[in-house]
């Protein structure tokens, strides 16, 4: 009897972990804030802090108000680097319409879904 529920709830378990691991659940809804990068430097490197300041500076100019961050406080982002980053956008079209505006400017960006750790 208890065998039986023990393999139950273990059944249960395994089907958890097979639809959290499935390709469907891939896409990690969890990250679901939208943030457009700017620059992305490894840090300690004696050039970080004027690399990104230069690069908000040159946000700023277009009208963009950028800052700086490290990645370690974010869920989905590659872990290592101070970024220059803009958002949380309120949606797809918003950020998109942010990075035509910075491309105007001549500055690249890319999208990005990820969610803030808090500090």
């Amino acid at each position: 009897m208890i065998m039986r529920k023990v393999s139950g709830v273990l059944a249960a378990v395994v089907a958890i972990m097979q639809t959290w691991h499935s390709p469907a659940h891939s896409k990690q809804p969890f990250l679901n804030e939208i943030y457009n990068i700017y620059a992305s430097v490894p840090p300690n490197n004696e050039r970080e802090i004027s690399i990104t300041n230069a690069k908000i500076a040159q946000l700023r100019r277009c009208g963009i108000d950028g800052y700086s961050d490290y990645t370690f406080k974010y869920a989905g982002m590659t872990d290592g680097l101070m970024i220059v980053l803009t958002g949380v956008h309120p949606n797809a079209a918003a950020a998109n319409a942010e990075l035509q505006r910075a491309s105007r400017c001549k500055i690249e960006g890319y999208m990005k879904r990820a969610r803030a750790l808090g500090e």
